[in-house]
């Protein structure tokens, strides 16, 4: 897998390929156009922010303690033996991911996880407690966090950060027609991509 820029393309959007046994490139996610304002937008990385403002919500109201573990917030998550501030701080030792990456660029590396509760197997730190990891799982775990003390993650993270930072678009699940995908080089749209989004 190669990232690279596309050397006429200056706004800095990165785009991907690879290379196959023969050598041919085959592209698999290209530049996309500038997004219409009416169209709604991949959130990623996004989500964090809200998540983590939710969680410091739910601690200001005391629903939580910073330093609650989390296997004693969430009792079937037995190996989670860290602290919501460690989860908060990419230092609870979780790996990146539920599952390694396969075929990023081509298709949700988080479909099989997004929607479920967490296995218990998969929240089981790699590095020690305290190390620094970056961890989407981590951020997944806290979602659950947000489930048990307030019913449900999405509206708290609606009710107590969207709405009051006046963001109205944010949905869970957009209607295709309303999202902007990653394309191929054929501008193909890629299927299979998270659907969380938001206006632009």
């Amino acid at each position: 897998m190669n990232l690279f820029r596309r050397s006429r393309n200056d706004t800095g959007a990165w785009i991907a390929g690879k290379v196959d046994a023969t050598g041919h490139l085959e592209m698999l996610r290209d530049h996309v156009e500038p997004y219409a304002p009416e169209r709604l937008v991949e959130w990623g990385s996004i989500t964090k922010a809200v998540t983590a403002t939710a969680v410091r919500i739910a601690v200001d109201r005391g629903l939580i303690e910073d330093g609650h573990e989390v296997a004693r917030v969430v009792p079937r998550l037995t190996g989670a033996h860290f602290s919501v501030d460690e989860v908060l701080r990419h230092r609870s030792g979780l790996p990146r991911m539920a599952h390694p990456i396969r075929a990023f660029f081509q298709r949700d590396p988080y479909a099989d996880v997004v929607g479920r509760r967490l296995d218990p197997a998969v929240v089981t730190p790699l590095l020690r407690r305290g190390d620094l990891l970056y961890s989407n799982l981590g951020y997944a775990v806290l979602g659950e966090v947000l489930d048990e003390v307030t019913g449900d993650w999405w509206a708290w993270a609606t009710d107590e950060v969207l709405r009051p930072a006046g963001v109205k678009t944010a949905v869970l699940h957009p209607p295709p027609r309303d999202r902007v995908l990653p394309r191929d080089r054929a501008q193909r749209a890629l299927s299979g991509y998270p659907v969380t989004a938001a206006g632009s």
